[in-house]
């Protein structure tokens, strides 16, 4: 499971690879005030998964759709569905499922800070991450695995020396890390 950029200066133009660089044991991608990007998403896994695809805090296939359920409420889209072995490419931000629409995807484009989609909503992320969490999906009559490893208790006791003090707290989040410790199954 995994994600790539891919970047284009123009937005007809072809989109490319971009490397991620490691910086201070961060990876970042060279995309500049003007280029235009498109996410890809890769399942080598044997399982089926959803992509759930945030970019600087904002849920790629939420924010801007358009679609309705039965009772005229905004659809909650769960995320992408990669079949296993699959691999897709995301180009843009999600406005209608509907392939008629001329313009059911909006694409991804970057502007100077505090002219970008989260600017404009007053959203709370982390500016300049694109984050995707898979989970395993299946037909609503199949059955999922169950994850294969351990899990965390609560253990023993312990005594702590902590103490609360007043800070205020920006609303970029300035880095996302996760490791894991086992792999589901």
């Amino acid at each position: 499971l995994g994600m790539g950029i891919l970047k284009k200066s123009t937005f007809n133009g072809t989109t490319n690879p971009v490397a991620p660089q490691s910086i201070e044991g961060h990876a970042f991608v060279a995309i500049g005030s003007g280029d235009y990007y498109e996410i890809e998403l890769v399942n080598l896994d044997d399982i089926d998964v959803v992509a759930t695809l945030t970019v600087d805090g904002l849920d790629v296939a939420n924010t801007f759709a358009t679609d309705k359920d039965a009772d005229g409420k905004p659809m909650n889209w769960p995320g992408y569905l990669l079949p296993a072995g699959t691999s897709m490419t995301v180009r843009g931000w999600l406005n209608t499922i509907d392939q008629s629409v001329k313009d059911n995807v909006y694409s991804f484009r970057v502007v100077e800070l505090g002219q970008g989609a989260a600017s404009a909503l007053n959203a709370r992320g982390g500016v300049g991450v694109v984050t995707v969490q898979f989970r395993e999906a299946c037909a609503p009559d199949g059955a999922l695995r169950r994850s294969v490893g351990g899990e965390t208790a609560k253990g023993e006791g312990l005594q702590e020396k902590l103490e609360a003090k007043a800070v205020q707290i920006g609303d970029n989040v300035l880095s996302t890390v996760s490791i894991r410790y086992n792999r589901p199954r």
